[in-house]
């Protein structure tokens, strides 16, 4: 094939769409059109038959509603009772254990403030100093023999030192 004939059925193929394109287009629009007068004329029989039809529902059904509605109503209504009295009753019980707790509180304040003042005045301020002056003579005596136990490990350490530079004199005065 050559480069026309390619062009000629490229060209051919895009007015076929085109037209194609058109055609579902007009068809749409119509097909639209009748179906919004159809609905149009049934629009207005049904408005109309629902004017002229009277339409008798059974009293038994309508109690029936009726009392359905009245129940959901009531069971809404003691929900919202219900909790707005819970809500009320936590509160002021709060309210009461909050005061309790408080005045309890004050009086335990007192009770242990006399307790520990009454526990204060019998205290033994003698037999106090002297398991302090015991426990600083066990302390100090505990330091002093750490020290003294340090002292005699040091010179200790210089004696043999000297005694072995004594002891290295003596060999050398001997062998010679």
């Amino acid at each position: 094939m050559n480069n026309e004939t390619k062009m000629l059925l490229k060209a051919t193929g895009c007015v076929c769409s085109v037209i194609s394109f058109v055609g579902i287009t007009a068809y749409s629009i119509a097909t639209t059109r009748k179906l919004n007068r159809l609905a149009n004329k049934f629009g207005i029989a049904v408005d109309q038959i629902a004017k002229d039809t009277n339409i008798d529902i059974p009293q038994e059904i309508i109690d029936e509603a009726m009392n359905q509605a009245v129940q959901k109503a009531a069971e809404k209504q003691v929900r919202v009772a219900a909790t707005a009295i819970t809500t009320s009753v936590s509160a002021d019980m709060r309210k009461e254990i909050k005061t309790l707790v408080d005045e309890a509180s004050t009086d335990l304040k007192s009770d242990v403030e006399k307790e520990m003042k009454r526990q204060i005045k019998n205290v033994d301020i003698s037999e106090i100093k002297k398991n302090a002056i015991k426990e600083l003579k066990e302390s100090a005596e505990k330091r002093m023999n750490e020290e003294l136990d340090n002292i005699i490990e040091k010179h200790s350490d210089q004696l043999d030192s000297i005694t072995r530079i004594y002891k290295s004199i003596a060999d050398k005065m001997e062998d010679d």
